[in-house]
């Protein structure tokens, strides 16, 4: 089951500036580390490096942020645009099939393209989601420059992987990785080359 809303990805060549710049607009720095990198992104990368570096960015008021250099930039923009921070804009190619694929991680859709997701950790806090219909060209990628995923926090991983194998979707393989002395199940979900979701299951202690 989907509970919570983890983080919204940001890419960037240079972590050490795009945590400046955050920390400008009011987030704080939790950690940096290097890690290696999953073999189940190969899919969802244009270009696969063994390892890659991430700093997580916290803010009371909006979502956290996972910067990520990947080594690698795709040369495309991210499918989310962050405005402000407890509401994103999502780039799609169609949004009667975005709202069956969001609807489907959680998201309550209160008219065609407008959404909410109450998460139910974090005291319920919510992230507003809005459908903007684009001519869309690319195959989106997690080294997309800017915001390109949006990671679930699951307490079943493998079950929410079933469920949404009935939906026309690319889904990776599960596996393990630990990220600030949290082991954690991860896998990626891409709806027909368009939107990419991280789901993590954080495992028990």
């Amino acid at each position: 089951m989907i509970i919570a809303i983890d983080h919204i990805a940001y890419s960037s060549l240079d972590v050490k500036t795009s945590i400046r710049d955050f920390l400008a607009k009011g987030y704080r720095l939790e950690f940096v580390e290097t890690l290696p990198n999953l073999e189940i992104k190969k899919p969802f990368l244009s270009k696969y490096n063994k390892t890659h570096e991430l700093a997580l960015l916290t803010n009371n008021t909006g979502y956290n942020i996972e910067i990520l250099n990947h080594g690698a930039m795709s040369g495309d923009e991210g499918y989310i645009k962050l405005v402000p921070d407890d509401e994103i804009i999502i780039r799609t190619d169609s949004i009667e099939r975005s709202k069956d694929f969001y609807s489907k991680l959680g998201f309550k859709f209160k008219n065609t393209n407008d959404a909410i997701f109450s998460s139910i950790l974090s005291g319920n806090k919510k992230l507003k989601l809005t459908l903007e219909q684009q001519n869309i060209e690319q195959n989106f990628k997690i080294d997309d420059a800017g915001f390109n995923c949006i990671g679930f926090i699951t307490t079943n991983v493998e079950k929410d992987v079933a469920n949404l194998k009935q939906f026309d979707c690319k889904i990776s393989e599960i596996q393990e990785l630990k990220v600030n002395s949290k082991l954690m199940k991860i896998c990626f979900v891409q709806r027909a080359n368009c939107e990419i979701v991280e789901l993590i299951e954080i495992g028990r202690k």
